[in-house]
């Protein structure tokens, strides 16, 4: 494949052309499952404390 398609992102100013618009997706797809995992082991914390 040759140049990756420009993706709308906007990543910061500071950010060289170094990296593609794959890292910001992969980025932000870990940080939905991670902000999803938190959530889960949250929500795991609290119920078991509801069962003691």
């Amino acid at each position: 494949m040759g140049k990756a398609t420009r993706i709308e992102i906007n990543p910061p100013a500071t950010v060289s052309g170094k990296l593609e618009f794959r890292d910001f997706d992969f980025h932000s797809c870990l940080q939905s499952q991670y902000d999803t995992f938190i959530k889960d082991l949250i929500l795991n914390e609290e119920s078991s404390n509801k069962n003691d």
